[in-house]
């Protein structure tokens, strides 16, 4: 059955009850809407009425009041912002090496965690996760009733979680709500038509120190095979951990001293200046629009009868009035003039130049072109200061989330101070390979780093395989190659 979170209320509303509508949220359900109008933004959803409203942007009205033009997400950055801080992620492509001392046996099932959990393929939608929302919920969880339990890490969509920290210090989670709303089997027809939707059932983990405690709401009118067997999985992760600790980590993209329990996501400082550079664009387009829809402007006659105002070109019937007044009267189609329009591009062109300076994520984009080489070097090492902090939160989050999910399968409360595995990523900038390699192997020649460590440098590049230990791939190495398999000789025709 596929997951999802439903709201009815796309308008963002409690976003709105404050003065500042992208000021802190100050509830859960406030933090919620704010998570669902980052999505909503990411997808290029438009503005909704009220917040056009509220954050005062464009709006055309004509003279009964009717809105005929308003603001339109036009400006892409945001997208931008979250694929470029995605990808320095790389969630997908991180190598594991085993922290020295570790028991192989915590290793092992570590590397075990990490396969089951699929993160060659969920590691990319984590990276997003946490570049769009900025926070990052992992939990290790069992998906069978015996030991070891099959554990597997699975990442919870920040809309779904109300996390609570001690409130004393505000560093151990000390509760955690996740709801997630699942939507039933959907009728088809044969001819692949949905004729009938299927109801949202209610599932909600809750997790403490103690225990994991599962409920269900359910509205569907009948239980399939596929959803006893779904039932039956939950139950398995239900009840005592023995960790000792809360089952659940939290990776923060940008921390706030505002509150423990969220952070901040890749594209903050960037939702009013460009709800102004929307504006500004939307502005462009009203104009253009109206220059190519002119207005037809009749003064001091009347129109025959019959006459189609709106087909340009058409000769139209004047008359009515004196000669005189004839004289003085006028048709003519009404255009705006466009010598505004340069000035508000000017304005939205330096608008966007002032935002992608703060941002050292378009160091990837054209409008570096011009910069000098010392420029370059500076907006990359800004960049590469970032995520190399930001992957060390992330990162840390998911070593100790794997810690917890190989205590778990061990049946052993949790020791921060084991840990199995260390987490690596590729490089952040477009290494150059042949470069890195000459490093690597004068480094090795001269005894400056062991084997092993080689071994996993030349991983991160990606040429060698990340799956296996640097021990392992060692051994491959050093494994005696097979000889060369001989061919049957052909047979002519005519030879028996």
């Amino acid at each position: 059955m596929p997951h999802g979170v439903h709201y009815l209320d796309r308008d963002h509303r409690s976003l709105l009850t404050t003065d500042d509508p992208f000021g802190w949220p100050g509830t859960p359900e406030a933090w919620q809407e704010r998570y669902q109008y980052l999505l909503d933004a990411y997808h290029g959803e438009n503005y909704s009425a009220q917040m056009i409203k509220d954050l005062q942007l464009f709006r055309a009205l004509d003279d009964n009041g009717k809105i005929i033009a308003q603001t339109r997400r036009l400006y892409r950055d945001r997208i931008f912002l979250v694929e470029v801080a995605a990808s320095a992620l790389a969630i997908g492509e991180v190598v594991l090496t085993p922290v020295e001392g570790a028991p192989d046996a915590d290793v092992e099932e570590a590397r075990a965690i990490w396969q089951r959990s699929e993160m060659a393929t969920q590691g990319t939608l984590w990276s997003k996760d946490a570049a769009l929302y900025g926070d990052l919920y992992v939990e290790p969880v069992r998906m069978s009733s015996t030991r070891p339990y099959a554990v597997e890490l699975v990442s919870h969509d920040a809309r779904t979680v109300i996390l609570e920290y001690d409130p004393i210090l505000g560093r151990r989670i000390s509760r955690a709500v996740i709801t997630h709303a699942i939507l039933g089997e959907v009728s088809v027809d044969m001819h692949g038509h949905p004729t009938e939707s299927g109801a949202v059932d209610t599932y909600q983990r809750t997790l403490d120190a103690r225990a994991i405690s599962i409920s269900r709401t359910r509205y569907s009118t009948q239980l399939d095979a596929q959803t006893a067997a779904e039932d039956a999985e939950g139950e398995a992760g239900a009840g005592e951990h023995g960790l000792s600790i809360t089952p659940i980590a939290h990776g923060r993209f940008t921390p706030s001293p505002m509150e423990p329990e969220h952070s901040l996501p890749v594209t903050h400082g960037l939702d009013r200046p460009e709800g102004e550079i929307n504006s500004l664009a939307s502005q462009i387009s009203a104009v253009g629009d109206r220059y190519g829809n002119p207005k037809l402007m009749i003064k001091g006659v009347k129109v025959g009868g019959g006459a189609d105002l709106l087909n340009i070109g058409k000769i139209l019937n004047l008359y009515g009035g004196s000669k005189d007044a004839m004289s003085n009267a006028d048709a003519r189609y009404l255009e705006p003039t466009l010598s505004g329009v340069s000035e508000i591009r000017a304005q939205m062109e330096r608008l966007i130049d002032d935002v992608r300076s703060t941002f050292p994520e378009f160091l990837f984009s054209s409008s570096t072109a011009n910069l000098s080489a010392d420029a370059l070097r500076l907006l990359a090492t800004r960049y590469e200061v970032k995520y190399a902090a930001v992957r060390a939160r992330i990162y840390g989050s998911i070593e100790k989330a794997i810690a917890m999910g190989v205590a778990m399968a061990q049946n052993r409360p949790y020791d921060p101070t084991r840990h199995p595995v260390r987490l690596s990523g590729p490089p952040l900038l477009p290494a150059d390979v042949a470069a890195l390699l000459d490093v690597i192997t004068k480094a090795r020649a001269a005894g400056l780093i062991t084997m092993e460590d080689a071994v996993e440098r030349v991983q991160r590049l990606d040429l060698a395989d990340r799956d296996a230990t640097p021990a392992e791939y060692m051994q491959r190495l050093q494994a005696p190659a097979a000889p060369p398999s001989r061919r049957a000789p052909l047979i002519e025709d005519g030879e028996e």
